[in-house]
């Protein structure tokens, strides 16, 4: 019959596989890291485009932020319309094209 392994035997031959594959455990766990923060910030970054069609945490921040400074800068600020100004620009360039115009009329 065989012989079971001891938890001595089983911790040590753990041990001895760690230390003996330690490089390519830790290359595999820096991916690993690399892969989860990669994929954490696209989450939170998530433009609302795409499959789920929802926006992550940190881009509805941003938006956010902007639509506040662009709310507060155009209440703060008074748009002049000067009418008059318009229609003389307007008029002005109406009476340049009409002195470059040339009609023949034939009857």
């Amino acid at each position: 019959m065989a012989k079971l392994l001891t938890k001595e035997q089983i911790q040590q031959a753990y041990d001895q596989y760690l230390a003996d594959h330690a490089d390519e455990i830790n290359v595999l766990i820096t991916k690993k890291i690399e892969s989860a923060v990669k994929s954490s910030i696209a989450e939170a970054f998530a433009s609302g485009r795409g499959y789920d069609n929802q926006k992550g945490w940190a881009a509805k921040q941003v938006t956010g932020l902007v639509d506040e400074k662009i709310k507060a800068a155009t209440n703060s600020k008074t748009v002049v319309v000067d009418l008059d100004n318009i229609q003389n620009k307007i008029n002005s360039t109406i009476q340049r094209k009409l002195k470059k115009l040339d009609v023949d009329i034939t009857i």
